[in-house]
This record gives C-alpha cells, sequence and structure tokens, in this order.
C-alpha cells in the first residue's frame, strides 16, 4: 500500500504533509505542538518552546500583524523546528515547508507572503532569545549583527515557561485576536 506520509496530530488528525487538508489544521494541535517543542534545537540552558518565541514575535507587532506573528512558525507543529543551518542542508525540507506553511496561510487567512513586520520581529526575537538562552561565547553575539531588526524584545518576556503555560498562552492569544482582542500584554 503506497500512502502518502503522514503523521497523527494530538486531536486523533491523520495529518497528510505533502497534501494537507484545510480541515486537517487545528488550532489546539498547532499549540500542543509548538509548545512541547524546545527552540534552538534543545541547545538552551533552558527549556524555551517555540509557541512562546511565537507569542513574543506576535507582542512586538502592530495589531494587524499579530495573528500572522503568532503563527508564522505553525508549520513546525506539522513537520518540527529545525535548527536554521540544517535546514539549509536539506531542500526537500524547504519545499515541504512552504507547502505547509503555505496552507497555513490560506487556512487562517494570512498574507501569502511572510510581511517584513513579522520577519523583523522573528529577528528580534532570536536576538534576545539567543542571548538569554544559548551559551555564553562570542558566536551568539553574531546574532546581534546578523538579524538586526527594527524591534527589540526586553529580556523580561523571555522567560522559559513550562510547555503547558506556552500552550495555553498561545490558545489564549489566538481567542482574543480571532475575536479583536488586544492588550499591552499580547
Amino acid at each position: 500500500m503506497n500512502e502518502a506520509p503522514y503523521i497523527q496530530t494530538v486531536s486523533g488528525i491523520n495529518f497528510t504533509f505533502t497534501e494537507p487538508k484545510s480541515e486537517d489544521f487545528n488550532i489546539v494541535d498547532i499549540a500542543h505542538s509548538l509548545g512541547m517543542q524546545c527552540r534552538f534545537n534543545g541547545h538552551t540552558r533552558r527549556f524555551y518552546s517555540v509557541a512562546e518565541h511565537c507569542l513574543n514575535v506576535a507582542r512586538l507587532l502592530p495589531r494587524e500583524f499579530k495573528l500572522e506573528g503568532l503563527l508564522h512558525d505553525a508549520s513546525e507543529a506539522y513537520i518540527t523546528d529545525i535548527a536554521t543551518p540544517v535546514k539549509r542542508l536539506l531542500p526537500d525540507y524547504a519545499r515541504l515547508e512552504a507547502i505547509v506553511q503555505g496552507s497555513v496561510r490560506k487556512v487562517f487567512n494570512l498574507p501569502e507572503q511572510e510581511s517584513p513586520e513579522v520577519v523583523q520581529a522573528d529577528r528580534a526575537c532570536l536576538v534576545a532569545e539567543a542571548k538569554k538562552y544559548l551559551p555564553i561565547t562570542r558566536d551568539h553575539w553574531i546574532y546581534a549583527d546578523r538579524y538586526k531588526s527594527i524591534y527589540e524584545l526586553e529580556e523580561k518576556y523571555v522567560v522559559g515557561w513550562l510547555p503547558e503555560i506556552a500552550t495555553n498562552l498561545f490558545l489564549l492569544r489566538y481567542d482574543q485576536y480571532m475575536k479583536g482582542i488586544y492588550t499591552d500584554a499580547s
């Protein structure tokens, strides 16, 4: 039997990577998976989830970009977070990531291409996260030079929440954004 490759999500959906269907995207699956994945391939001094990273990206953005910022790494809920240097060695992964993230963008009514504002906020978070949680070497300061941004994330927001907390806050923010509720904390 030649089935398309798939995973089963925490909610029980069989998610097919190469031909994702819109009904297969579930915000609970996304939040849960991103909450369980550690940034920097797990090479951090403390657990720091992709969900918390996404919350911080959204925090930096104006209202019109917050949902896009929150979901900018949503494809990683299905195809996992792979460190950028490894991604460069895996052209098939990049193709798969484009398929899944493109589907995420359609399902959640996001722009077809990632907004420059989201790219800038993502870079600012990368710098703050690297400074706080990567081993202190001269190399981690390279992030600041390589990823200059118009935004800056205060270190106090790089907390390292437990997966359950990051997941629940991700779902809370998603719900707020879908209802048009924005606060200083979001």
